[in-house]
């Protein structure tokens, strides 16, 4: 469990139509309980105790806007923020500069630069792809997670406006990287401390995206491809950056349409391709002093299958007038029925089963009203 609660208040200046400042204070109290863990219908049911942990962070910042010369705009700011765990207190600078090239009316060149500091940790089991992941907050045993960022980006807009393109290359560098070496078994026999797995090590986010866009006509939509590379660095199991994170997926491709067929009618559809997840793939299993004990292969050395899927809608338009809008939409999801793998689970018989969630079309119907 991880709440918040907290309050913003920004302020903006104009000096000039070329020149502006923005600056504010930033409140967040936050309440966390990282322990609390329950399962069913796996192999038991149980609840893990209740500990509540609370925090506090606030955060003073400030941003310049100014538009020297026709072909160089920039934003320049800096973020000053404090953290305050059980009276443990850390401190961080963040400053932030993009500066855009306007290479004419219809091209431009963006570079950014940033460092950024989280004052809370997310973790999750590498085995099988589980949905396990859990926040926990920056404490005297574990430092802020922080980031140096820095990417440059190509925007382009075909005649008319009609198409526009985007490229993007970017490279993070991250400290106090945390993950957890726990398993599943731990939480299915209730054994699980999310304190006693954790490793921590450097990690590094870079690769490029593409995006290209259909802005007008009857027909709309995008193209996006991601290549990109999400590693980590964790000297008590590999040395360099040879682990591929929980959450890293090599290739990403979106193909999204919609087709305008008249006043009323309007059909789409989306098509998603993209790499499986990292896990550590289990070896055997076998029964000791009346425990389950599990042997793994490399971590996240293995992928879940691809992840391929189609869904299709179509929107009609019942009612347009001074009051409001009124429409009815049906949708389908996985229309050719792929059986994708969500994740990986041990059965009965001591083998890993894949399992998915969705293996059927799962339509969808609906009523919506705009006013």
């Amino acid at each position: 469990m991880f709440s918040s609660i907290g309050m913003k208040n920004n302020n903006q200046i104009s000096f000039t139509s070329e020149l502006s400042l923005q600056f504010g204070i930033d409140y967040n109290h936050y309440w966390n309980n990282p322990q609390y863990v329950s399962s069913h219908g796996l192999a038991t049911n149980f609840h893990s105790d209740f500990t509540l942990l609370s925090s506090d962070e606030l955060s003073l910042y400030a941003g310049l806007r100014h538009a020297p010369f026709s072909f160089l705009t920039y934003d320049a700011g800096l973020r000053i923020s404090s953290y305050d765990h059980k009276k443990k207190i850390f401190f961080a600078l963040d400053p932030r500069i993009n500066i855009n090239f306007p290479i004419n009316k219809s091209q431009n060149i963006l570079l950014h630069y940033g460092i950024y500091h989280q004052y809370f940790h997310k973790a999750g089991m590498t085995d099988g792809g589980l949905p396990t992941d859990y926040f926990f907050l920056v404490d005297k045993n574990y430092k802020p997670e922080y980031a140096h960022s820095i990417s440059i980006a190509y925007n382009t807009a075909f005649p008319n406006n009609n198409y526009s393109f985007i490229a993007e290359l970017y490279f993070k560098q991250l400290y106090n990287v945390v993950e957890s070496q726990s398993n599943i078994l731990e939480l299915m026999m209730g054994e699980f401390n999310y304190m006693s797995g954790i490793i921590t090590g450097k990690g590094r986010n870079y690769g490029i995206n593409l995006l290209l866009h259909k802005n007008k006509g009857i027909v709309r939509g995008y193209l996006s491809y991601s290549l990109g590379w999400t590693m980590r660095n964790f000297p008590d199991i590999a040395p360099g950056y040879t682990i591929p994170a929980k959450y890293d997926r090599r290739h990403n491709l979106v193909a999204v349409s919609s087709v305008q067929i008249n006043r009323r009618w309007r059909i789409g559809g989306m098509f998603t391709l993209a790499s499986g997840n990292p896990y550590a793939k289990p070896k055997y299993a076998y029964i000791l002093n009346g425990k389950i004990i599990c042997e793994y292969g490399p971590y996240n050395g293995a992928t879940l299958p691809l992840y391929h899927r189609l869904d299709i809608s179509a929107d009609y338009l019942a009612m347009d007038n001074h009051i409001g809008e009124l429409g009815i939409n049906l949708s389908l999801y996985n229309v050719y029925c792929h059986d994708n793998v969500q994740f990986i689970i041990p059965s009965n018989d001591f083998t890993m089963k894949p399992v998915s969630i969705i293996n059927t079309i799962l339509p969808s119907l609906s009523i919506y009203f705009n006013f």
